[in-house]
C-alpha cells in the first residue's frame, strides 16, 4: 500500500468522519469505533463497536495490541475523560497513531508540544508520503484548529504543512511508534483539495500489464523496508514471454 496507514487499523469518530472514506474500500483491515448517537455507516469495517465517545474510545484502546494503526478523527475528549495511558502506550511500543482535529487529546505527554491555530495559511514545507503535493505549494485550512512546534526536550518534529516552523501537519516519534497530526484535512493544497491529496491508506502499489497468454514465467521476489515506517513490503519481479 502507497499510503501511511498499517493494516489492521481501528478508526474512531464522533461526528467528523472524513477519514473514513480515505479507507473504506481500500484494502485496509480495519474496524471501527464509534461515539456518536443512532447507528454509524459501518462501510467495510470488519467489526463495529458503538458506546458514549469514553466508552468507545476506552474500548479501542482495550483493543489496540490488535492494531497497528489507530486514526483518530475529531474525538471530542479530553485527557481526563480516557485511558490516555494506554494510548500513549500505544504508540511508544511502536504503533501509528494519525491524528486530526484540536489536539487537546495528545496536546501534552507525547512528546510534542501544541497550541490553538487561528492563521488559516501555510505551505508544504517537506515531502512525505501522507500527502500527493510539491514542496512550497501554498496550503489553505478552511478551518484549523491546533498546531505542533518543537520546545527543549521534544522528539524531532518533522513539519510537513508549516506556517513559519509550526507544523499544522506533521510527525514525530514517541518511543518506538510514531504520530501524525493533521490540524483539519478541509482545506486546498495549490488550489486543490487538500483532502484529495492526503494518502492514508493509499493504494497497492502494482506495475506492469496482466499476464494473459504468458510464457515461460519466471518470478523472483524480495523483501525491502520502507523508509521511516519500518514496514516490510514484498517485491515480485516476474519475467516472461
Amino acid at each position: 500500500m502507497t499510503g501511511i496507514a498499517r493494516s489492521p487499523a481501528a478508526y474512531f469518530y464522533v461526528q467528523k468522519n472524513d477519514l473514513k472514506n480515505k479507507i473504506r474500500n481500500s484494502g485496509i483491515a480495519w474496524d471501527l469505533y464509534y461515539g456518536g448517537s443512532g447507528t454509524p455507516d459501518s462501510a467495510d469495517a470488519r467489526n463495529v463497536y458503538s458506546d458514549s465517545k469514553s466508552n468507545a474510545f476506552n474500548m479501542l484502546v482495550a483493543n489496540s495490541t490488535i492494531y497497528k494503526t489507530v486514526i483518530i478523527e475529531d474525538p471530542q475528549l479530553q485527557q481526563g475523560d480516557v485511558n490516555i495511558q494506554g494510548l500513549k502506550d500505544f504508540v511508544a511500543s511502536g504503533g501509528l497513531l494519525i491524528f486530526a482535529g484540536p489536539a487537546d487529546l495528545i496536546g501534552s505527554g507525547f512528546s510534542m508540544h501544541s497550541a490553538s491555530y487561528a492563521n488559516a495559511n501555510g505551505i508544504v514545507a517537506s515531502s512525505d508520503d501522507i500527502l500527493d503535493a510539491n514542496k512550497n505549494d501554498a496550503v489553505t485550512f478552511f478551518n484549523p484548529s491546533s498546531y505542533f512546534f518543537n520546545q527543549t526536550g521534544d522528539s524531532y518534529l518533522k513539519a510537513i504543512i508549516a506556517d513559519q516552523q509550526n507544523a499544522l501537519i506533521g510527525k514525530w516519534n514517541h518511543g518506538l511508534g510514531s504520530i501524525y497530526y493533521m490540524t483539519s484535512v478541509n482545506g486546498t493544497v495549490n488550489g486543490n483539495s487538500l483532502y484529495a491529496a492526503l494518502n492514508i491508506a493509499g493504494k497497492k502499489a502494482e506495475i506492469g500489464t496482466a499476464l494473459n497468454q504468458a510464457k515461460s514465467i519466471s518470478s523472483t521476489n524480495r523483501f525491502s523496508v520502507i523508509d521511516e515506517r519500518n514496514q516490510i513490503v514484498q517485491i515480485s519481479l516476474l519475467v516472461w514471454k
